[in-house]
């Protein structure tokens, strides 16, 4: 896959967020990166695993 110098990033914590992105998001976003040279970052992991990264909610 080539890398371009921009993209369209998101945060899927859970399986919940995943299904829900891949079912109503995928198509649309991989349409959009396609048209205008985009990479689609996945985010499946707290960004800050500290304890007090982890005592936050995510949203």
């Amino acid at each position: 896959m080539t890398q371009n110098n921009k993209a369209l990033v998101t945060l899927l914590y859970g399986e919940q967020f995943t299904n829900h992105w891949e079912k109503h998001c995928k198509q649309s976003w991989t349409a959009y990166a396609e048209k205008y040279g985009y990479d689609i970052v996945l985010i499946k992991r707290r960004i800050d695993r500290s304890s007090a990264g982890t005592s936050r909610q995510i949203h």
